[in-house]
């Protein structure tokens, strides 16, 4: 939850060499993880890092600045690059890659050992990609020319992906609360099934007949918050909770409290890494939006809405909604819909559309209200998309000329914009502000924004959902253990 994304493309024209990275930064860690490396150098001497010529294989894991200075030197930071299962099929390709980790001075490679339900090394649970060729072991390969360099090599497992595996096994598949088996390419697992985790945590464990360095584990999730309402899991969490699952996601009413009769409504727009990060941030509070269905007193959520996603009875949808007392939340300034929708730009009371890079930004508090009073004075990396022409709408923040945060009143309820990606800061103060709004729109409404018995079934089912893939990591712990393997384990983060 503390994972910050960044992007950022450095060019040093002199030198005519070129670097995007795609990174996500955990502060409370100190752990970066670079998603993705673009690197074009004339030459590796462009690179005036001092590399040792014998140095110690680095311990994998959190980053310790300290302990990274003793195993490379003084000022030198270890380096890690990712290989993806296409780039070493073949000794060939693994040489090159070898050959680009050489010349970026790595110290270390992540290779991805299980594309599409395939492994990258000979193993009796799966068959090897049909384009290796005949005879060959990529990950073998790579272990053994890799350490003649002195660079680890650490397999990545996407654990839950089941890829062609799936046909074979359609009942280990997570299914939605709609009975729906996720429309992923990679087929995901249920992480609760006895069955299947057994299976995935033997394939990871089968590449420890290697040398390998450590054991990365990658998509160590659900394919979003909407999974997994399999009978299996339905079954096995009401008979520890004595409630079914499926009520918290369709049936919430069932269980709502009379402390819980303002209700908070989420309708998130965007790609499927936008979906998952709107509804993290929101969390177990919010029901499914179904417009034209939303009950009063309450809030509807909107994340990263565009004019693509918007309608013309969207629009009159909330716009209604929010003249009966009700009340509207938009997360990222919505993309071109007031130029589409007029009664969009009435409802909101702004317009105009910008956009800039992720860049250190300041709030600034620009009104005296109850929303902003406790606004913290702190510069962090922002992005997103900006309603920049404010009509009826009162600017409480701004970032510089930028407004941050508006607020509209429209008919008897109101509408408050965060003109940047709020739901993926993921940092405390982010949360509280939110949390601090929802507050304040409940009062608005006479009401208050409670917790009870919907609250802490959904607390248990979220918990009981991360168990299971807590349960998982601890499987395949204890066989490393078994094995007599000094290996680490981490989970690569899903941004």
């Amino acid at each position: 939850t503390d994972w910050t994304l960044c992007e950022a493309t450095l060019t040093a024209p002199e030198a005519a060499s070129h670097l995007t990275i795609r990174m996500q930064l955990c502060k409370a860690s100190g752990t970066a993880w670079f998603d993705d490396a673009f690197i074009r150098s004339p030459s590796a001497a462009s690179d005036q890092r001092a590399k040792p010529k014998t140095s110690p294989k680095p311990t994998l894991g959190a980053f310790d600045p300290a302990a990274s200075r003793q195993r490379t030197g003084a000022g030198v930071e270890p380096r890690t690059i990712r290989v993806r299962a296409e780039d070493y099929l073949s000794p060939e390709q693994a040489d090159a890659a070898l050959a680009r980790a050489k010349s970026a001075q790595a110290d270390a490679l992540i290779c991805d050992v299980h594309p599409d339900g395939r492994l990258m090394f000979p193993s009796a649970l799966l068959p090897m990609p049909r384009v290796v060729p005949q005879g060959h072991d990529p990950l073998g390969y790579l272990v053994e020319q890799a350490h003649k360099e002195s660079i680890q090599v650490i397999p990545a497992f996407s654990v839950f992906a089941l890829g062609r595996l799936a046909a074979d096994h359609p009942d280990w598949e997570v299914v939605s609360a709609d009975g729906k088996l996720s429309d992923d390419w990679r087929r995901w697992a249920c992480p609760a099934k006895t069955e299947a985790r057994g299976f995935l945590v033997s394939m990871v464990l089968d590449a420890l007949r290697y040398d390998v360095d450590g054991i990365a584990l990658d998509d160590l999730r659900y394919p979003d918050a909407d999974y997994c309402y399999c009978d299996f899991c339905r079954a096995r969490f009401r008979r520890e909770y004595g409630i079914d699952p499926l009520d918290i996601a369709q049936n919430p009413d069932k269980l709502r409290s009379r402390s819980e009769a303002f209700r908070v409504y989420l309708l998130p727009f965007g790609s499927e890494r936008q979906v998952r990060s709107a509804k993290q941030f929101v969390g177990g509070m919010a029901d499914r939006a179904k417009l034209g269905d939303l009950k009063r007193p309450g809030v509807l959520v909107c994340s990263d809405l565009s004019a693509s996603d918007a309608s013309a009875e969207m629009v009159e949808a909330m716009a209604s909604y929010v003249r009966e007392g009700g009340h509207l939340v938009l997360l990222d300034g919505p993309v071109g819909v007031g130029d589409k929708f007029p009664k969009f730009r009435e409802l909101v009371g702004a317009a105009g559309n910008c956009r800039w890079l992720p860049v250190d930004v300041s709030f600034r508090r620009d009104a005296d209200h109850p929303l902003v009073a406790d606004l913290p004075d702190a510069s962090f990396g922002a992005a997103g998309r900006s309603l920049t022409s404010p009509a009826t709408a009162t600017v409480l923040a701004s970032f510089g000329h930028v407004p941050a945060i508006l607020l509209n009143k429209h008919g008897n309820g109101h509408v408050v914009v965060f003109n940047f990606e709020m739901h993926k800061a993921s940092s405390a103060a982010s949360q509280a502000l939110f949390t601090k709004t929802l507050e304040w729109l409940a009062k608005q409404s006479g009401a208050k924004l409670g917790k009870g018995k919907l609250h802490a079934a959904r607390q248990a089912w979220d918990k009981w959902r991360a168990d299971q893939l807590a349960d998982f990591v601890a499987k395949v712990r204890e066989g490393v253990k078994k094995a007599r393997r000094d290996v680490p384990i981490f989970t690569l983060p899903s941004p």
